[in-house]
């Protein structure tokens, strides 16, 4: 089989859970003589540990305007004969515009891939952004559209709440294979003893999360906040560590200035923090709460990683790790997270480090080369199989209008 190009269009890259498992991706690419073609959309922002990533010489950068019904013709893009190219988009719209880039390049195999990147919202459910009238009839038709791309195994799901959210919205039916379920990569490292027995005395039980401020998505961290109020009472050794950023940093500091004047002297607001310079604050922590690839990241530094409840404002854990695992990405309901909390902190010592060292297990076990290169082998059924050239044409229409009302608020 042919070694495959990788390509992917991005808006941004700041700190977050699929920005690191780019930047993640591209630097084993790089490790293993892959090409990397990153289309970076006009405006788009960089945290500073990926524009290292990307603007190393290695990466090709291609700045495009989507807004301008040029940028296809302008973006110019050399490949080899039989060349092979994998592409990830993160939005349906740019999954649109990696099939015009396929259209261009006919020559050369491409096999696309929309990545579900959420199951709530507008950012997956598409005919929210149009008027309410219009609705059903948007909804209807995405759901074709969805539909045929799952068909031509065009989606990559991440987890079973991304696929179902997706089927029980929009009502096709997914012939889901393996490959459209992404397993959670890490960078392996050795457990490290030394650490774990400085964890284990709890003297100071120093609680961290990591993640931004998008709310109700993520506002877990607001249920925490008030967990942590109340069990600061009964466990005056109590810590909390914010690591995070975003727009809803005024309702986090709203909600710490809720608890009383002594608690909140023990919480630490960090703010931004590169993934490369996260094992520094896991290492002091003694207990890690969150979801996605947070839970990952604590994990595979030896620390117990307990995941939370997407979309909601109490604070509700499901377990400990590898137990857990399906639950890393899900918005069922869970238990108030004091449960877990207390319970860690009055463990026996040996109960405390055998179920870090399962935390760590959950990950350190995946070959890491094996799970990256089935990544790259991933392919759709059909690549001769396009959009249907309406949706391509709808989808630029509305990129087009879009950038018309951009400048309209700019000059206003």
């Amino acid at each position: 089989m042919n070694k495959k190009t990788f390509l992917v269009m991005r808006s941004c890259m700041e700190l977050g859970g699929i920005e690191t498992y780019l930047g993640r991706m591209i630097d084993w690419l790089k490790g293993n003589e892959y090409r990397i073609i990153f289309i970076a959309l006009d405006g788009i922002t960089y945290a500073d540990c990926f524009r290292k990533t990307l603007f190393d010489g290695i990466v090709e950068v291609k700045i495009i305007n989507i807004h301008n019904p040029n940028w296809i013709k302008n973006l110019d893009i050399s490949f080899e004969a039989g060349e092979d190219v994998l592409a990830y988009s993160f939005s349906l719209y740019q999954f649109a515009m990696l099939e015009k880039i396929k259209l261009k390049y006919k020559s050369n195999k491409f096999h696309n891939f929309y990545w579900v990147p959420n199951y709530h919202g507008r950012r997956v459910f598409s005919e929210e952004e149009y008027p309410m009238f219009f609705q059903r009839f948007m909804q209807r038709y995405f759901g074709k559209v969805l539909g045929a791309m799952d068909a031509n195994n065009n989606i990559i799901y991440v987890n079973k709440s991304h696929r179902d959210a997706l089927i029980s919205h929009y009502g096709y039916s997914s012939t889901c294979n393996e490959n459209q379920v992404i397993t959670v990569v890490q960078p392996i490292k050795p457990y490290d003893y030394k650490i774990a027995m400085n964890r284990v005395e709890r003297n100071r039980f120093n609680i961290i999360t990591v993640t931004r401020f998008v709310f109700p998505q993520k506002a877990y961290l607001i249920g925490l906040i008030k967990s942590y109020g109340v069990l600061k009472r009964k466990y005056p050794q109590l810590e909390l560590t914010i690591v995070g950023y975003g727009e809803g940093e005024s309702q986090v500091i709203k909600a710490i200035d809720k608890l009383d004047r002594e608690y909140r002297k023990d919480i630490h607001m960090v703010g931004k923090v590169d993934y490369a310079e996260l094992e520094e604050y896991f290492n002091r922590a003694n207990l890690n709460i969150g979801l996605a690839t947070t839970i990952s990241d604590g994990a595979i530094n030896g620390l117990i990683s307990l995941p939370v409840r997407h979309h909601s404002y109490e604070c509700e854990g499901y377990g400990y790790l590898p137990g857990c695992i399906e639950y890393v990405v899900s918005d069922a309901p869970g238990t108030p997270i004091e449960h877990y909390i207390e319970e860690v902190l009055n463990m026996s010592d040996t109960d405390y480090l055998a179920l870090a060292r399962q935390s760590y297990d959950t990950y350190a076990d995946i070959d890491v080369d094996y799970e990256w290169t089935k990544t790259m082998q991933n392919q759709n059924n059909h690549t001769k199989s396009v959009l249907s050239k309406v949706f391509i044409k709808l989808v630029q229409f509305r990129y087009l209008l879009s950038g018309i009302a951009d400048k309209i608020r700019r000059m206003i």
